[in-house]
């Protein structure tokens, strides 16, 4: 992704588009055949309830917080071609008008993920398997060779998001250095592809070292994990010695 970014922002636009195309056909295709699984009531699918538009989650096992945190994440980089304006056409309206466009398209494809997936397993299952649960719930579709299909689809989302954040990155560090708020290095052109390859290139260290660290800083996944738990129960003063009613959401007072 860093060779592609670095290439053109044409050639990248195009691998995103090819990919998005892919990873959306089949999200929609599982989301489809989820909800027709779950309206036909098929043998181990779970009913649409009440609980599945409420705040608290099915059975009040939900979280408002991580479902904020959850939706962060979904709409972020939607604005990335405000941050790429200078190297598209019509740069006054097109770029507007792209972010307005994908954050319509993310609200329809979360919202049918959602409804046409979160039924085709318990609610019980989906928590057991909360760190792969859209490949169990493809599993629970069609066996073994949709787990793997599904398995593709999150990992272009994640080559593509990994792309997307190279190239808006090295603009923001570009604008940066161009400012001589950080090294004038960081601000060259490359001549042969008119793209800010040294920005990019440092984005790329940065995201590899980023990523060693994350894996290898078990802690603070641990931290960060415990920050959203706490979040969750708040309200009952969950860990805090402070609580005065159980909490439905742990077994902590």
């Amino acid at each position: 992704m860093l060779a592609i970014a670095v290439a053109g922002i044409r050639i990248t636009a195009r691998t995103q588009i090819g990919m998005a195309a892919v990873e959306y056909l089949i999200l929609i295709v599982f989301s489809v055949t989820g909800l027709l699984a779950v309206l036909g009531h098929r043998a181990g699918t779970f009913p649409v309830t009440r609980g599945w538009f409420s705040l608290s989650g099915i059975g009040g096992h939900g979280s408002l917080a991580a479902g904020l945190l959850i939706a962060v994440y979904t709409f972020s980089l939607r604005e990335g071609t405000v941050y790429v304006n200078e190297e598209v056409k019509h740069r006054r309206e097109n770029p507007g008008k792209a972010a307005v466009y994908a954050v319509a398209l993310v609200t329809v494809l979360y919202t049918l993920a959602q409804v046409g997936l979160q039924g085709v397993v318990s609610p019980a299952r989906l928590q057991a398997n909360a760190s792969t649960a859209m490949v169990d719930v493809a599993a629970g579709l069609g066996g073994t060779g949709w787990a793997r299909l599904m398995a593709v689809a999150i990992a272009l989302s994640v080559i593509a998001a990994t792309g997307t954040g190279i190239v808006l990155t090295s603009r923001i560090i570009y604008g940066m250095a161009s400012y001589r708020t950080l090294p004038p290095l960081l601000g060259r052109i490359s001549p042969r592809f008119k793209t800010p390859a040294a920005a990019s290139a440092a984005v790329g260290a940065l995201i590899v070292a980023a990523t060693w660290a994350y894996i290898l800083a078990t802690s603070a996944q641990a931290i960060f994990g415990e920050v959203v738990a706490w979040r969750a129960c708040w309200p009952y003063g969950c860990g805090t010695g402070r609580s005065v009613v159980p909490c439905p959401r742990c077994p902590r007072r």
